[in-house]
């Protein structure tokens, strides 16, 4: 008799502006519902806001990795547009402050 096993690993997923996370979400153009405190992607990721935790299925690690980057940029550009900078980027994640006097 055949049997499988799900494997699932749990990581720290810290995203303090839920507004940002819901924003770089549809801008990756993934699917995905709330309920509650909790997102469930359609990969199978599952994003526990409040305790800061997200579990996934073995092998889904780069598309968080992705996620939180995505996330990561549109919290800079948010403090940056907030204080009047302009941000150019340079690459995945190197970015030049400007400032017009």
């Amino acid at each position: 008799m055949p049997c499988y096993q799900v494997q699932k690993m749990s990581v720290e997923f810290h995203a303090r502006h839920w507004d940002l996370l819901y924003r770089a979400l549809d801008s990756l153009g993934w699917k995905w519902t709330r309920t509650g405190d909790r997102i469930q992607l359609h990969s199978g990721i599952e994003l526990d806001l409040r305790a800061g935790k997200a579990t996934l299925p073995f092998g889904q690690q780069d598309a968080l990795n992705i996620l939180k980057q995505t996330y990561s940029r549109m919290a800079v550009n948010e403090v940056a547009r907030r204080n009047a900078w302009q941000v150019q980027w340079q690459g995945q994640s190197n970015g030049v402050f400007a400032r017009a006097f």
